[in-house]
């Protein structure tokens, strides 16, 4: 909901002119997220984004919210961090 077009709070007129959005970013590949985290716990938080279904909000850890796309959202905001289009 922070991109809906008309309620979005990352599409108001403050923000606007702060923040780039970029539309499509690739994936970061399981082997690099694996140089920085231990594969207990990617794959803790994999299989618990996975039994989510919807909307649905389930609490990872004491202060960590996930829902069902968290998981593919961590792996593309991570990815971002190396991909650049030309």
């Amino acid at each position: 909901m922070l991109l809906h077009p008309l309620r979005g709070v990352l599409r108001s007129q403050d923000l606007r002119s702060h923040l780039f959005l970029q539309p499509s970013t690739r994936p970061a590949a399981l082997a690099d997220v694996l140089r920085v985290h231990e594969w207990s716990y990617v794959r803790r938080v994999q299989a618990r984004c996975e039994q989510l279904q919807g909307s649905s909000l389930a609490l990872l850890d004491g202060d960590t919210a996930v829902c069902g796309l968290s998981f593919q959202a961590a792996l593309h905001a991570a990815g971002d961090l190396t991909f650049r289009p030309t």
